[in-house]
C-alpha cells in the first residue's frame, strides 16, 4: 500500500484483524448499469511517527446520510451555545469529480510489515 493512493481491502484482512466486527465491512455487489462494485474505498496515509503504519478512511458515496449527520452534529452544538461548532469525524471531498463523505470517525491502521 503506498500514501494517498484509494485502495479495497480484501475480505481476508477483516477475518485475520476484526474478529469483533467493529471496523466497516466489504460490500460486494453489482450496481445498477451491471458492473461489479466493493464498499468502502478507503484513502490511505501514512502515520507521522511510525512509517510502517498507514491510515485507512472509509469513503463513502452516501452524501445525503453523511451531510444529515454531519448536520446533526453541528445543530447539537448550536443548542448547546457553541458559536463556531466543528464536526471533526466527517469531512468532504471530491474523488475523481464525484463528491464524497470521508468518514474519519471510522478510521484504522494499516501495518505494512507483520509484527
Amino acid at each position: 500500500m503506498e500514501q494517498g493512493q484509494f485502495y479495497f481491502i480484501k475480505d481476508v484482512f477483516f477475518t485475520v484483524y476484526d474478529k469483533e466486527h467493529m471496523l466497516m465491512r466489504n460490500d460486494e455487489g453489482v450496481n445498477t448499469d451491471g458492473k461489479k462494485r466493493s464498499r468502502p474505498c478507503f484513502y490511505a496515509f501514512k502515520d507521522k511517527k511510525n512509517p510502517l503504519v498507514l491510515w485507512c478512511v472509509p469513503i463513502s458515496s452516501q452524501l445525503d446520510k453523511y451531510l444529515r449527520i454531519y448536520n446533526q452534529k453541528l445543530d447539537r452544538q448550536r443548542e448547546k451555545g457553541i458559536k463556531s461548532p466543528k464536526c471533526n469525524t466527517i469531512r468532504f471531498g471530491e474523488v475523481m469529480g464525484i463528491k464524497k463523505a470521508f468518514l474519519i470517525q471510522n478510521i484504522f491502521p494499516f501495518f505494512l510489515t507483520p509484527f
